[in-house]
């Protein structure tokens, strides 16, 4: 009994896990699944190196970092929602926006622009700076 309801546990993590798709060169969206809340969502992704391809498992980590980071923004991570990706060259680096939304302090929906800039060197963690969230000003 106590291995069947450890197998349906890892099922159920994997599956919820599974749902995420990362986006590789080229793509316009992807899906990004919040398991918290039991949702996935469709994020547009804008690639704009015109001139270098950052390594799919680079990719990966630094889009996954900079999800994350911009989720542990929000007073209440429950609200995230993400909208869009962006990777783009900034001076001698390169450059990740994330814009997303989520419950302010005040418990209203507000919109966010995050930037983080990264080397072509990164690993994931080494080089990735967040450099800043902003309310994106909305008429």
């Amino acid at each position: 009994m106590k291995k069947i309801f450890l197998i349906l546990i890892f099922l159920i993590g994997f599956n919820s896990i599974a749902q995420t798709k990362m986006p590789k060169i080229g793509d316009k969206t992807f899906i990004w699944a919040e398991k918290e809340q039991n949702k996935n969502f469709k994020i547009n992704f804008n690639y704009l190196l015109k001139d270098y391809n950052i390594p799919q498992k680079q990719l990966d980590i630094i889009i996954m970092n900079a999800i994350i980071k911009c989720k542990f923004k929000l007073k209440n991570k429950l609200s995230f929602k993400p909208i869009e990706v962006g990777i783009i060259n900034w001076e001698d680096r390169f450059g990740v926006i994330v814009e997303f939304s989520g419950k302010n302090e005040y418990g209203l929906d507000d919109v966010y622009l995050s930037l983080f800039s990264f080397t072509k060197e990164v690993n994931g963690y080494d080089d990735f700076t967040h450099i800043s969230t902003e309310e994106k000003n909305t008429p």
